[in-house]
């Protein structure tokens, strides 16, 4: 039995850092390719698990896109299962309604859980069990009202969720739970990020978003393929069929002895990522790099100050793929020897004790207590006031000791081998 799974399309949304408006890097042009596969591979059923639309605003756009492929899927006589999320709560279900084709499935309207049969053209048949968002917001589990099944068919489950989340707004799960029902698999959305755990217990897929829509949803994207076996043995395979990819990518500076050097590193670094991806994803047609610069270097001043715009200018091409920078991290940390420069009783010295201990988590509590005080007093400033009320976590105050300690370090050893 073969089920192509998908969710999180937010048809209506473009994906972000992008200049152009290209149809081929739509969220709409993704999921004609996923049909494409589906028919083309002679899948058993489609199960879309919720966002489908981003909300009421792209109704027609998601109706359009969203129709000609169940239409194409149900001419086929794939059949259509799908639950409702917390963005398309209202709009999913008026667009099923408004469909008016046969062999599609909304399961748990109004969050009341719900079934239905398929049957393959092998003979072989599955129990679909799901649950949809009654509102935007479902604080309580799905699970509560979940009624167990009572067959001898494989039993895939349905539902649009936060899982492992605590208390969190969106139909909280927790992965315990769900392992421990009598279900072969199940099938979730929500989380863009793809993400697949397999037995012991029921197996949970995230299938993440179709496309990825912005840098919080690097690496590879697509729909997934559910193969469940007579002897119930379920597996889980992506389909990158994304055409858009948010990378970051490590490029170690360490030994480069000027700005040029590390702009050419960055420019080979790129060109060689683009070709890999371009060779593995074959219908990747844009990548958008965040470069994050690391290793010891002794431009860590001047790394730190330039702003590298000129590289946000930087295209890098291969076969049909197209490369971006989007911006550079500069992670780099000065070349020097803390233990050595802590040796000596001048204020360079007391600085390089003090940043070992901050990296040996000895922080004073004077200084702790400082930054703190200092931090809280930017936090409540009226600019900060549209984001609420913010306490400094501890490990962003302890990571900008060091990087500010790390800074006037090297300005301390700058003036003194000047002197």
């Amino acid at each position: 039995m073969k089920i192509l799974v998908t969710g999180d399309a937010h048809l209506g949304r473009y994906p972000s850092r992008i200049s152009d408006s290209s149809r081929e890097l739509s969220v709409g042009q993704v999921w004609e390719a996923s049909v494409d596969w589906a028919i083309g591979h002679k899948v058993d059923a489609v199960v879309l698990t919720g966002d489908m639309a981003d909300n009421k605003n792209s109704y027609f756009e998601a109706y359009s896109v969203l129709k000609r492929g169940i239409d194409r899927l149900v001419d086929q006589a794939i059949p259509v299962y799908a639950v409702a999320g917390n963005h398309d709560f209202d709009v999913f279900p008026r667009l099923v309604e408004d469909l008016q084709v046969e062999g599609v499935k909304l399961l748990g309207p109004r969050g009341s859980w719900s079934r239905a049969i398929l049957h393959t053209a092998s003979g072989e048949e599955a129990c679909l069990t799901g649950w949809s968002f009654p509102q935007s917001h479902f604080r309580a589990s799905p699970l509560d009202t979940f009624p167990v099944p009572n067959t001898d068919i494989p039993v895939i489950g349905v539902v649009h969720g936060d899982l492992d989340g605590g208390q969190s707004d969106y139909a909280p799960l927790i992965t315990s739970e769900l392992q421990q029902q009598p279900v072969a698999v199940w099938l979730l959305g929500h989380i863009h990020a793809p993400k697949w755990i397999p037995r012991p217990g029921a197996g949970i897929l995230y299938p993440g978003s179709l496309q990825a829509l912005d840098p919080g949803e690097p690496g590879p994207h697509g729909p997934w393929l559910i193969t469940i076996s007579q002897g119930g043995k379920v597996t889980a395979t992506q389909l990158p069929l994304a055409t858009v990819r948010y990378e970051t990518v490590e490029i170690d500076v360490s030994g480069l002895s000027d700005l040029d050097q590390i702009e050419s590193g960055i420019s080979r670094n790129l060109q060689r990522r683009t070709e890999v991806l371009s060779g593995n994803y074959p219908a990747l047609r844009r990548v958008i790099y965040r470069p994050e610069l690391t290793g010891k270097s002794r431009l860590y001043r001047a790394i730190k100050r330039q702003q590298w715009t000129q590289l946000t200018h930087l295209e890098i091409e291969s076969r049909e793929l197209r490369g971006t920078v989007d911006r550079i991290t500069p992670n780099v940390t000065p070349y020097h020897d803390l233990a050595e420069i802590s040796g000596f009783s001048d204020p360079p010295g007391v600085l390089a004790q003090w940043l070992l201990d901050l990296k040996e988590a000895r922080i004073p509590d004077e200084l702790r207590d400082r930054a703190v005080k200092a931090i809280r007093h930017v936090l409540r400033a009226k600019a900060y006031a549209p984001l609420g009320s913010h306490e400094p976590d501890p490990a962003s105050v302890e990571q900008l000791l060091i990087e500010q300690g790390e800074l006037l370090l090297d300005e301390l050893m700058s003036q003194k081998i000047h002197e």
